[in-house]
């Protein structure tokens, strides 16, 4: 479980965990991926594929806040 991950390499392990129905401590144990740091790359990956989708999507999610 020691292994350094690119960003390419765990982004790949997060859609593959979105298709496998398992549940991420399940999806990491199997792939030995350190369960602790496996919600912070599923954020990243939204955020980007949040910004992919909607440019101005960090813009409007400060605005949000703010409104809150």
């Amino acid at each position: 479980m020691n292994k350094i991950r690119t960003a390419e390499e765990m982004f790949a392990h997060v859609e593959a965990w979105k298709e496998s129905g398992l549940s991420q401590k399940a999806y990491c144990h199997e792939h030995m991926i350190a369960y602790h740091l496996f919600p912070y790359w599923t954020k990243r990956y939204r955020m980007l594929t949040l910004r992919s989708i909607c440019p101005d999507s960090q813009r409007l999610l400060i605005s949000l806040s703010l409104m809150l």
